[in-house]
This record gives C-alpha cells, sequence and structure tokens, in this order.
C-alpha cells in the first residue's frame, strides 16, 4: 500500500514542505503523534483537522523528502478513553490504527493510559500482528517485570537519541496494572542512557504538574512531550530543569515535529525553536510583501510607503541575525507543529480503510 502511496505523491504533485533547518546530513526530523484517541476522520472543528488518512499522508510525504526520519507516537492513540470493561466496537477501529502504524513502521509506540482498555494481552497480540515497538518504561506485569521495552535507542549520522515513555495511573487504575513510578523507573535505565545516549527524548502520559516535576528532578532528560494535555504549543515550555516539554493538543489534529542538528558531538544541544520560529515569520512576512510586489522592486513599488519599507528593512535584519544565530551553533533542537488541515495530504488508500470500518461499525449497531 505504502508504494502505491508514494506514487501517486509524486504523480499528483502533492508532497507537503516545511523548512529545512540546516544540510539534510546533520539534521534528524522526528514526527510524533499523541492524543489521538482513536480519532480516524477529521474533527468537527471550524477547520476540521487530523484523522489517520491526513496523519498517515503527511508521514508518506516527509519520507519522500531525502531527510532522516524517525516516527514516534506518544500516547493514547488506540481507544477514545480507559473504559473497563471496554466496548468490542472499539477492536475494529483499534486494528485499523495498528495495521496504519504497522505499515508506516513507527519507530517507537508508546502505551498511554487509553491503550489499556483492553488489557496488556490485546496489546501484546496486536504487537506480534502487526511488528509494533511498543514502548514503556514503567508498565509493569504481575510478575514485576516489564510487559514491553523500556526504552528505544537509535543513532542516525552520528547523533544518538534515547526515547522512553511513561505513564501515571490514578488509583483506579493503579488497581488493575502495576506500575514503577516513573521518576523510579527513568532512573532505573540512566546508566546506560548516561553512555549511550546524546538525547533523551521522553513521552508522558501525565498530568501537566507531573511532567514540570519530573523534568525538575532529572536533570538528564532533554525533552519531554506531554500527551495527556489538551492543549498545544509551538515553543516548548520550561520545566525548572534542563527539560523543556511540549503538548500535542487534541484528537489528533497536530503532528509535533522536533528537528535535531548535531554537528559536534559531545556539546550541548539547544533549544533554538523561538529563533526558528522568529527567522521563518519574518522570511514569510518578507515573501508576502515581494509577492505583491511581483516583478517591481520593492523599493519602488513601496516608495509611497516609507512606514512600510522601513518595516521590510526590520523583516530583513531579522532574518539575517536569526540565521546568524542558527548558523553558528554546532548543536540544537527545533520545535514545530503541523496542524493536519486541508492542505495535508489525505492518503486515498487510508480514507477507503477507515470509511470501511465506520460502515461497519455503524452496520454493527444498527
Amino acid at each position: 500500500m505504502k508504494k502505491l502511496i508514494f506514487l501517486l505523491i509524486i504523480f499528483g504533485g502533492i508532497i507537503s514542505c516545511t523548512n529545512n533547518p540546516s544540510s539534510k546530513e546533520n539534521t534528524v526530523k522526528i514526527i510524533i503523534s499523541g492524543n489521538s484517541r482513536a480519532e480516524l476522520e477529521p474533527c468537527g472543528c471550524r477547520i476540521p483537522a487530523g484523522g489517520l488518512p491526513r496523519r498517515m499522508g503527511f508521514i508518506y510525504s516527509m519520507e519522500k523528502s531525502g531527510e532522516n526520519i524517525l516516527k514516534l507516537e506518544a500516547g493514547n492513540w488506540l481507544f477514545p478513553s480507559y473504559n473497563f470493561p471496554a466496548p468490542d466496537a472499539w477492536k475494529k477501529t483499534s486494528d485499523l490504527l495498528a495495521e496504519a502504524y504497522g505499515e508506516a513502521q513507527f519507530d517507537a509506540i508508546h502505551i498511554g493510559i487509553s491503550d489499556l482498555a483492553y488489557g496488556f494481552e490485546y496489546l501484546l497480540d496486536l504487537q506480534k500482528k502487526y511488528h509494533l515497538p511498543l514502548l514503556s518504561t514503567n508498565l509493569l506485569n504481575d510478575s514485576g517485570d516489564g510487559v514491553f521495552r523500556p526504552f528505544y535507542l537509535f543513532t542516525v549520522d552520528g547523533f544518538r537519541l534515547a526515547v522512553l515513555g511513561v505513564t501515571y495511573l490514578t488509583d483506579d487504575q493503579a488497581s488493575r496494572f502495576k506500575t514503577l513510578h516513573p521518576e523510579d523507573a527513568i532512573r532505573k535505565q540512566l546508566p546506560k542512557l548516561r553512555k549511550e545516549a546524546d538525547f533523551i527524548l521522553l513521552l508522558a502520559d501525565m498530568p501537566v504538574e507531573k511532567t514540570e516535576a519530573l523534568g525538575e528532578a532529572i536533570p538528564e532528560i532533554d525533552f519531554i512531550v506531554n500527551t495527556r494535555h489538551k492543549g498545544w504549543t509551538q515553543l516548548p515550555r520550561q520545566t525548572g530543569g534542563k527539560a523543556v516539554f511540549t503538548y500535542l493538543g487534541p484528537e489528533g489534529q497536530y503532528l509535533g515535529i522536533l528537528d535535531v542538528v548535531f554537528k559536534s558531538p559531545g556539546q550541548p544541544i539547544r533549544d533554538m525553536s523561538s529563533a526558528y520560529h522568529r527567522l521563518d515569520f519574518s522570511k514569510s512576512r518578507l515573501e508576502e510583501y515581494r509577492k505583491r510586489a511581483g516583478d517591481i522592486p520593492v523599493e519602488t513599488y513601496y516608495q509611497d510607503n516609507p512606514g512600510l519599507l522601513r518595516t521590510i528593512r526590520v523583516y530583513e535584519k531579522e532574518v539575517e541575525r536569526q540565521q546568524s544565530i542558527l548558523d553558528t551553533t554546532q548543536n540544537y533542537f527545533l520545535w514545530s507543529m503541523r496542524h493536519l488541515d486541508g492542505d495535508v495530504y489525505s492518503s486515498p488508500e487510508w480514507e477507503k480503510a477507515v470509511n470501511d470500518v465506520l460502515m461497519q461499525t455503524v452496520g454493527e449497531k444498527k
């Protein structure tokens, strides 16, 4: 199916574009989905966004860019919520999502609380059926052993990334599932990760205040993606420690994109998201002014508007300044969010698959 989708993208000329922060050989692009709560279709919002076909379409488009791509699921993707016992009708949706993630070859898939609606055995069956790289650093079986892999290590062009995932359970949920406390579970893995990773990324299904506390308590963590909070942010927030954290928004309406530029091993990796967004905004404003001017020089076209010409000069200087900051920083990361609106390529193959499942679900309800 993926080969067919790639051909459709190429011949249809539909490829989503993003600004490249550096040369492809020094950059790793990490695409992160999460908190989609099994939503297969775009939301019924003022601007419909999200849905499985757009999520898959965007990922396939990015893979055609030639960049180094990693695909992560932060959790709470398989079911609408944590209900026990869960409705049988949810299984058709979850099976389709698992098939899609398996075909897209996600690199790590964290298990959030809503993903536990059918328990561990169901998840292990899906893992085997679709070859899913399921992840949890703190979920335990009855014997006290980890149910899934506690972390994943990736090396891309010399950049070594560790990905962990923790889930915070309420008292009611904890009565059904065993866990290590998130902080204890992470500290258990740190001796190995300190030696083998340049950057530690944590996928966290937990309340915001506990996310901040965790980032402050464990200085080795570099970046946290919260998959429980319904907000979203273009700029990472500080935790009080070294780590910064972000949200992914509700119902799978957004994908998070973490670009890591890594040129100098052993040196710190700085958060340059603010500089990048200032650069991107200034470039977009200049492009708009130049587009209006067409083939006429900007100075000539706006000669009767000296105030606007001064504004253009300010944007030009801002582009030069922010680009210089990025060019002279050896190691850095950039966080951005992609709204999965109507401008995003939507996979026709997955549109058909979603429609088939929805029709079956409606038929069963009747």
